[in-house]
């Protein structure tokens, strides 16, 4: 079928994860697990997660929730979903103006037969 995750040509398995960042008002929001940790605490300030860097993994982002993706129809539902949890605030300029970035990561990665 079309939308499946084929196998590679070489019979090892393919396997596709999915990670949504956006970077509002200088904080890295989780799209795909809007609820942590960037709910909004009692005093009403968004805390965003926090890059880091490390020699082994090069900049990432700490706890940030991926979903692995059984096919084209779970990615593009990953995405749809994680849009409907964009902050959005309008300008003078735009009345739909997200004033953000977002970035929207498929990582496929080819795993030998047996692993």
């Amino acid at each position: 079928e079309r939308n499946k995750i084929a196998a590679a040509e070489n019979g090892n398995s393919l396997r596709v994860v999915c990670s949504f960042v956006q970077v509002y008002k200088e904080q890295v929001l989780d799209l795909l697990n809007p609820a942590l940790p960037n709910s909004l605490p009692s005093n009403g300030v968004v805390r965003g997660l926090k890059i880091r860097y490390s020699a082994t993994r090069d900049f990432y982002v700490e706890n940030l929730f991926v979903e692995e993706a059984a096919d084209a129809d779970h990615a593009l539902s990953l995405f749809e979903g994680g849009v409907r949890h964009k902050r959005m605030a309008e300008t003078r300029m735009n009345a739909a103006s997200s004033r953000s970035h977002c970035l929207f990561t498929l990582t496929v990665q080819q795993l030998e037969r047996g692993t």
